[in-house]
C-alpha cells in the first residue's frame, strides 16, 4: 500500500494499537501489585508505547523503577534507571538524563547491563553535540565524551545484536566511510522482514546514508519505506515523514509537504516529547508559508485568467455584432440580386426560425431546470408552513373546545386530518419531487461513504420512492437550507436530532468533514447543466 493510503488508514491503526494496550493492561491488573512479574510485563507495555505516547512509555519505567526497588532487585533498578535515561534524552531531556547516569556508580553495572550504560551516555553526549548553539563545546567537549562511550559500547556488545549494527554504522557515518555504512544497513535491512519492529528504523539509516551520498532518489525512496512502516505500527514519532516533507519543500512539492507536515504536527502532540516537536516546529512555518505563498500565486494566475477571458468574451461579442450586421448587409444585397431565385430566399428564412426556435427552446430548458429546482424549494418551504399552521389552527379549535365555545370549534374546523398523517404526505411528497429531479442522488450520496455506511433502501422505500430521515437532511442540504433550525422546523424534527444527524454522517463519510456537504451541493449539478 503507499504511504498515502496508509495515512488515511491512521484512525484504524490506532484503534488497533489501543487494542493491544488495554489487552496488556487487563493482564497487568491480574497480577498482584507486588508479583515480579510485573516487570517483564510493564516491559512488553514499555514496548507498545514506544513511538508511540512519550510520557506513557516514560510512566512505565518509573512504574519498574518502584517495583525492583519493592522487590530489592538492583539489577532491575539500574536496568530500568538506565532505560529511562535513554528515553529522557530522546525526548530532549539531557540534563536530567546525566545527572540520573551520572548517580548510577559505574562499579554497579554488571557486564550483561554494560551495553545499556555505555549506550545511553553516548545518546546523551552525541544529542547534545547535535543540538548545541555553541560548536566549540559541542566539537571539542561533547562529541569526544560520545567517542569516547561509542568505543567502550563496541568492546561489550555481541556481534550480530541490533546495537552493534546501529554502533558500527554510526561509526561508519562519523567516519564518511558511507558505502561501508551502506554495506551494513543493507546487510541487516536483509535479516529483517516487513513487520519486523527495526524494520523501519533500518530504512531511515538506508536513507541517512544515501543522503550523506547524495543519492536523492535513493533517500527519498528509504524514507518512503520508512514512514509506510511507521504507519503500520502507529507510530506517532515521525522522523521519516518529517524528512520527506523537507525533502517535498525543497522539491516545490508544497501542498503535499504541508500535508505531511501537518500530520507530523498532529501525531507529535499526541507523542508528547519536546525535541520532535521543536524539530517539526521550526519546519511548519517554513512549509506553511510556501504553502499559502503558492495558494496566493495560484489565486492571483486565476484572477488574472479570468479578467483575460472575460476581455476575450467582449472581443467576441463585439466581432460577432460586426459580422451579424454585415451578414444583414450582405443578406439584403444577396436578395436583390437573387430577386428571381425566391425559393431560395424563402428557404433561408425557415432554417433561420427554425435555429432561432431552437436557441428559444434550449433556453427555455435551462431557465426551466433552474425554475425546477427554485420550485421544489419553494413548495418544501410552502408545505412546512402549511403544516405549521395546521397545527396551529388545530391548537386554536382545542382552546376553543376547551372554553366550551363547540360552536366556534364547528365553524373552525373543517379537516380531520391528524399531524402524522399530514407530515407522513409531507414527506412522501417531498420524497417523490426531489428523487425525480435528483433521480440519482442516493447512489452519488453513497459514493461519499464507505460500504458499509452506504444506505440500502428497503423494497417498500424503493418502490415508493421514499427516503431516508437521514437522506432527507441531505436533501434540503442539497436544496439550499444549511441552517439546522430550519430544516429542523421543515422536517419536525429537534435541533439537536439535525446536528446530530449531521454529524454522525461526516464522520461516517470518506471524505473530510469541511468538504462533504460542498460535495452534497454538487449532486445532480452536471445532469442540470
Amino acid at each position: 500500500m503507499t504511504l498515502d493510503s496508509l495515512i488515511a488508514l491512521r484512525p484504524r491503526f490506532q484503534a488497533e494499537k489501543e487494542q493491544e494496550i488495554k489487552a496488556a493492561k487487563k493482564k497487568l491488573g491480574s497480577l498482584p501489585a507486588s508479583s515480579p512479574k510485573r516487570y517483564e510485563l510493564n516491559k512488553e507495555i514499555q514496548q507498545l508505547y514506544r513511538g508511540y505516547i512519550c510520557d506513557s512509555l516514560i510512566y512505565y519505567i518509573y512504574e519498574n523503577i518502584r517495583l525492583s526497588r519493592q522487590l530489592k532487585d538492583h539489577e532491575k533498578t539500574l536496568e530500568s534507571e538506565m532505560s529511562l535515561a535513554v528515553y529522557l534524552a530522546k525526548s530532549g531531556m539531557y540534563l536530567e538524563a546525566l545527572v540520573l547516569m551520572d548517580s548510577i556508580k559505574r562499579a554497579d553495572v554488571n557486564d550483561e547491563l554494560l551495553d545499556l550504560y555505555y549506550r545511553a551516555y553516548n545518546l546523551i553526549y552525541r544529542q547534545k553535540a547535535y543540538i548545541s548553539k555553541d560548536k566549540v563545546l559541542a566539537e571539542r567537549v561533547f562529541a569526544p565524551l560520545a567517542k569516547v562511550y561509542q568505543d567502550s559500547l563496541f568492546a561489550v556488545v555481541d556481534s550480530g545484536s541490533t546495537i552493534y549494527y546501529d554502533v558500527h554504522i554510526q561509526k561508519y557515518m562519523d567516519e564518511k566511510k558511507f558505502t561501508e555504512a551502506l554495506k551494513l544497513s543493507e546487510n541487516r535491512l536483509a535479516m529483517l522482514t516487513p513487520g519486523d519492529r527495526e524494520y523501519a528504523a533500518v530504512w531511515y539509516n538506508i536513507g541517512d546514508v544515501k543522503n550523506m551520498m547524495g543519492d536523492m532518489t535513493g533517500f527519498f525512496e528509504a524514507m518512503m519505506n520508512s514512514a509506510i512502516e511507521d504507519m503500520k505500527h502507529c507510530i506517532k514519532d515521525h522522523a521519516s515523514l518529517h524528512r520527506i516533507a523537507r525533502t517535498l519543500y525543497d522539491w516545490d512539492e508544497v501542498s503535499r509537504a504541508a500535508s505531511y507536515i501537518q500530520i507530523c504536527m498532529e501525531d507529535v502532540y499526541f507523542y508528547n516529547a519536546n525535541l520532535r516537536s521543536l524539530q517539526i516546529a521550526k519546519t511548519l512555518p517554513v512549509v506553511t508559508q510556501a504553502y499559502e505563498k503558492k495558494n496566493q500565486s495560484y489565486i492571483m494566475s486565476l484572477r488574472t485568467k479570468v479578467v483575460v477571458i472575460f476581455l476575450l468574451l467582449f472581443f467576441c461579442v463585439g466581432i460577432l455584432i460586426v459580422v451579424v450586421v454585415q451578414k444583414n448587409k450582405l443578406s439584403r444585397m444577396h436578395r436583390k440580386l437573387q430577386e428571381s431565385n425566391d425559393s431560395l430566399n424563402v428557404l433561408s428564412h425557415k432554417l433561420a426560425d427554425a435555429n432561432t426556435h431552437l436557441n428559444e427552446v434550449n433556453n427555455e430548458l435551462v431557465e426551466n431546470n433552474y425554475i425546477k429546482e427554485n420550485y421544489v424549494a419553494h413548495f418544501i418551504r410552502l408545505s412546512s408552513e402549511y403544516i405549521g399552521k395546521n397545527q396551529k389552527f388545530r391548537l386554536e379549535v382545542n382552546k376553543a373546545l376547551r372554553k366550551g365555545k363547540v360552536e366556534d370549534a364547528l365553524r373552525m374546523t373543517l379537516y380531520a386530518g391528524t399531524d402524522d398523517e399530514e407530515l407522513e404526505e409531507f414527506y412522501a411528497n417531498f420524497d417523490e419531487a426531489f428523487l425525480s429531479i435528483f433521480p440519482h442522488f442516493i447512489e452519488e450520496y453513497n459514493k461519499l461513504m464507505a460500504e458499509e455506511n452506504r444506505v440500502v433502501l428497503t423494497d417498500k422505500q424503493k418502490e415508493r420512492k421514499m427516503l431516508t430521515s437521514e437522506l432527507r437532511v441531505f436533501a434540503l442540504i442539497r436544496l439550499g437550507f444549511n441552517d439546522s433550525a430550519t430544516i429542523a422546523r421543515m422536517l419536525r424534527y429537534s435541533i439537536n436530532t439535525i446536528y446530530n444527524i449531521r454529524s454522525k454522517v461526516k464522520n461516517k463519510a470518506i471524505v473530510s468533514k469541511d468538504s462533504f456537504e460542498s460535495l452534497i451541493m454538487k449532486i445532480g449539478m452536471l445532469s442540470m447543466e
